[in-house]
């Protein structure tokens, strides 16, 4: 490997171009059948993290394998472009209205981050239905202050009008009846 990083070093040396020396690394894929040691065995790219995971074979078994998943940048980035959408001051849309607005961006993700491992993918969206609840919870004066009578609403919502937002159709609905504690 050592090797190959430094041909590779020196054909893009050729070419008048140079590896990033932060970002470029050697790292070990360490699987069930790779039980090696070695410092590095994670790595980011395109928005995901390679590293170690239990996995189900065709028979169901569990076995470590080395796959991706959604990386804690492109979580944060989510979190961060959630938060832009201020649905808590936003009191006069309409819920309908809101997921006009959220599907196109909640679609892009699943369909990109859940290519693989999207059970992480789909645990870390409950956001966006505590984000839901949150803006019921300011919207309506019967929920002020009862998170959980919100969020027992939302739950009602999506069993009753299961296509409204891109996530519930694919089993992201908002199903626990206490997540405020």
């Amino acid at each position: 490997a050592q090797m190959l990083k430094a041909s590779i070093v020196e054909r893009f040396a050729a070419c008048k171009l140079r590896l990033n020396e932060e970002k470029t690394r050697i790292v070990y894929c360490k699987d069930g059948k790779r039980r090696g040691e070695y410092k590095e065995i994670t790595f980011d790219f395109l928005g995901y993290t390679f590293q170690p995971r239990g996995q189900r074979n065709k028979q169901g078994q569990v076995f470590n394998g080395y796959a991706p998943a959604i990386s804690r940048k492109s979580k944060k980035r989510i979190t961060e472009t959630m938060r832009g959408w201020h649905l808590n001051r936003r009191v006069q849309l309409k819920l309908s209205d809101i997921a006009v607005e959220i599907n196109a961006e909640v679609r892009g993700w699943m369909n990109y981050y859940g290519k693989f491992y999207g059970s992480q993918l789909k645990a870390f969206l409950q956001c966006v239905n505590l984000k839901l609840a949150r803006w019921a919870e300011r919207k309506y004066k019967r929920f002020r202050r009862k998170p959980n009578d919100a969020y027992k609403w939302l739950v009602r919502v999506a069993s009753k009008n299961p296509a409204l937002f891109y996530h519930w159709q694919h089993g992201v609905k908002p199903n626990r009846l206490k997540p405020f504690g």
